[in-house]
C-alpha cells in the first residue's frame, strides 16, 4: 500500500493480510484495500488502475472453495460464458484474485423490474444455461480433486439440502420458535412428497448456487457484462438456481431470467411446488445456526414457505 496508507493507523490487520496475499500472488503492492460485503473477499486497487477481488474461505465456504471457485470461473471462460477472469490462486494460504469487472451490479427491486434491467437478467439466464450444460459426479456442495480435474459433488443423492431440512433444519427451526409444529410436521411431509422428483435427478449439473441481481453486473449503459461469485457453486438439479432468485429479487426477476434461459425447462408444477421447495431448504440451510434470529425469520419471511403449507 501507499506510504500514506502504510502510516495510517486505521490501516487494519486484515487489511493488511489482504494487500499481502495480493503482493505475494500477483507481485504488484496494492494502493488501498477495502472490505466487500463478503465476510471473505476484499477489494484492491493496483497502481496500474486495476481493481481486482481477493477471496478466501469464509463462513459459507468448505475447504479448498477457492480452488474449486478458480475451476468454475475457468470452466466458464471455456464455454463463452461472461465472468470475471482469474489472476492467481493459491492453495497455501487458500485464496483467489479475480480481476473485477466492469460496471456495477443489479441494484434490489421491492417493486417492478426496469425494461433495462428485465434484459440484464434475461442474458444472465442465458449464461446460466450454459453453465447447466456442465455434467458434474455426485451432488450438492463441491470438493476439489487434488489433480486439479472436475470437482464432485460431495453427496451420492439429489437433493442433500432438502434431506437436511428433513432430518435436522426444520425441527430446529421448531425448537427455536421459528415455526409452529404443525407447520414444521406439514413441510416435513412436503419434503417427503418431492422425494420422487429427487429421484429422478440422476446427474448433477453445474449450478450458480447463489444466483441474485447483486452477482449480474451491467455497465454503465445498461449492458450485462456477466455473473460473478461461484463461492456456493454446486451440483445438483438446474431447478435449484432457479428457485434461488425470487429470494430477494421477486418473482418478475424469475421470469426474467426464464426469458433468456428457456420457460421449458419450469412446468406450472414446479412453480407451485418444486420451487418453493428447493428455496426453502436453501433458507434452512442457512438459517440454522445463524445467530441473529431477526435475519432467520427474514429468510423464513422471504422464502414464501407458506405456499406449501
Amino acid at each position: 500500500m501507499s506510504d500514506d496508507r502504510k502510516q495510517d493507523n486505521a490501516v487494519s490487520p486484515e487489511e493488511r493480510r489482504f494487500a499481502g496475499l495480493v503482493l505475494r500472488l500477483l507481485g504488484i503492492e496494492p494502493i488501498r484495500v477495502d472490505r466487500t460485503s463478503s465476510p471473505d473477499a476484499w477489494f484492491a486497487d493496483l497502481p496500474d488502475g486495476r481493481r481486482v477481488v481477493a477471496k478466501t474461505p469464509g463462513w459459507l465456504n468448505s475447504p479448498g472453495s477457492p480452488s474449486v471457485e478458480a475451476w468454475v470461473y475457468a470452466e466458464c471462460a471455456r464455454r463463452g460464458i461472461r465472468t470475471a477472469s482469474v489472476l492467481a490462486v493459491s492453495a497455501d494460504p487458500e485464496c483467489l484474485v479475480l480481476q473485477r469487472l466492469p460496471g456495477e451490479s443489479l441494484p434490489r427491486r421491492s417493486s417492478s423490474l426496469p425494461a433495462g434491467e428485465q434484459a440484464v437478467w434475461a442474458r444472465a439466464g442465458e449464461d446460466l444455461r450454459a453453465l447447466h450444460e456442465v455434467r458434474l459426479v455426485g451432488f450438492g456442495t463441491l470438493s476439489p480433486r487434488g489433480d486439479g480435474s472436475k470437482p464432485a459433488g460431495k453427496a451420492d443423492r439429489w437433493c442433500p439440502f432438502a434431506e437436511f431440512a428433513r432430518t435436522e433444519g426444520i425441527r430446529w427451526l421448531v425448537d427455536g420458535g421459528y415455526l409452529p409444529t404443525a407447520q414444521g410436521d406439514r413441510l416435513l411431509a412436503r419434503i417427503e412428497e418431492a422425494q420422487a422428483a429427487f429421484d429422478e435427478v440422476t446427474e448433477g449439473r453445474l449450478l450458480h448456487g447463489d444466483l441474485m441481481s447483486t452477482h449480474i453486473f451491467r455497465s454503465p449503459d445498461g449492458a450485462y457484462e456477466g455473473l460473478i461469485d461461484f463461492g456456493q457453486a454446486q451440483s445438483g438439479d438446474p431447478r435449484w438456481d432457479l428457485a434461488r432468485v425470487p429470494l430477494w429479487d421477486g418473482a418478475e426477476a424469475l421470469d426474467a431470467v426464464l426469458d433468456g434461459y428457456g420457460s421449458d425447462v419450469v412446468t406450472k408444477e414446479d412453480r407451485e411446488f418444486l420451487l418453493p421447495l428447493y428455496l426453502l431448504s436453501f433458507v434452512v440451510r442457512h438459517a440454522v445456526g445463524h445467530d441473529r434470529p431477526d435475519y432467520i425469520r427474514t429468510l423464513l419471511d422471504r422464502s414464501g414457505y407458506r405456499v406449501l403449507l
